[in-house]
C-alpha cells in the first residue's frame, strides 16, 4: 500500500478501487472513470480536449502559411519573342494578348534557377503578367535641372502590366530594384513620367517606364523584381 492510500485509511477514507488517477486539483488519487473530484468537488478536465485543440491549430497554422508561402496554383514563366523582335513594343500588343501566350520560354541564361527576363519578353506569376516592352541604356529625354551626376547616366525601362487574375492587383514603379554591376542604383522620378502606382482593376492593363541612375561604365544592369514577397522569389529583367 502507498503511502497516500496508507493517509487515506487513516483519516477514514477509503482508497479507490480498479484504475486511478490524480485530481490536478487536490492531489488525491480518485477513480480514473471520474468527472468531479469526491474530494475537492472540483471537475477533471482530461488531455484529450486540448490534443485536439493543438490539432486544429496546426492544422489552421499550416493553411495559412501554404496560402502565404503558395500564393497560387500558377507558378511563374517567361514567354515571348527575342529582344531585337521587340524592343519598341506597343502596350496595345500586350494589353491584347502578348501577356497570355501559350508558348512559354526557358529563362534567358539561367543556369542556377533565376528567371531571367529580355525585352520583348512576358514574366507571369498569380494571375499578374509584366511584359518588358523597352529598354533604353542610355535615356537622354530629361531637362538641364535633372541632369545625372558626373560620370552617370539614365536607364528606362518600359513594362505593361497585365491583371488576369481573380482580384485587383497593386502596381508600382517602386515594384523594381536596380543593380548596376551588382551595386544598388537609386530610382529616379523623371518629368517625362506621371506614372507612380495604382490598384490595377482585374482585366485591365497599363503601361508606364521606371529610371534608374547607374554609372557610365557599367557593365551589368539588371531589374529585379520580387514576385513573392514571403519566399523572396524574384525575376531578373536584364537591362544589359
Amino acid at each position: 500500500m502507498n503511502e497516500e492510500n496508507m493517509n487515506m485509511e487513516n483519516a477514514g477514507q477509503t482508497p479507490p478501487e480498479g484504475p486511478t488517477k490524480v485530481c490536478r486539483h487536490c492531489g488525491m488519487t480518485i477513480p480514473k472513470s471520474a468527472k468531479t473530484c469526491p474530494y475537492c468537488r472540483k471537475k477533471q478536465k482530461g488531455g484529450a480536449g486540448r490534443i485536439i485543440l493543438f490539432v486544429i491549430l496546426a492544422i489552421i497554422i499550416i493553411m495559412i502559411i501554404s496560402a502565404l508561402a503558395g500564393g497560387s496554383n500558377s507558378g511563374p514563366k517567361v514567354s515571348g519573342g527575342s529582344s531585337s523582335a521587340a524592343s519598341g513594343a506597343a502596350s496595345s500588343s500586350a494589353a491584347s494578348g502578348a501577356a497570355a501566350s501559350s508558348e512559354t520560354a526557358a529563362p534567358s541564361g539561367s543556369t542556377d534557377g533565376k528567371i531571367n527576363v529580355e525585352v520583348g519578353q512576358t514574366f507571369e506569376k498569380d494571375g499578374l503578367s509584366i511584359t518588358f516592352n523597352s529598354a533604353n541604356k542610355d535615356f537622354k529625354d530629361y531637362t538641364q535641372y535633372e541632369e545625372p551626376d558626373s560620370g552617370n547616366k539614365y536607364i528606362e525601362a518600359n513594362f505593361t502590366y497585365v491583371n488576369n487574375g481573380s482580384s485587383d492587383a497593386y502596381v508600382s514603379t517602386g515594384d523594381f530594384s536596380c543593380y548596376a554591376d551588382d551595386t544598388s542604383a537609386e530610382e529616379t522620378f523623371l518629368s517625362t513620367e506621371k506614372f507612380f502606382n495604382t490598384n490595377l482593376s482585374k482585366g485591365r492593363n497599363v503601361s508606364f517606364s521606371v529610371y534608374f541612375e547607374v554609372p557610365k561604365k557599367a557593365k551589368s544592369i539588371v531589374l529585379e523584381y520580387t514576385s513573392n514577397i514571403w519566399t523572396d522569389e524574384k525575376a531578373y529583367f536584364i537591362i544589359k
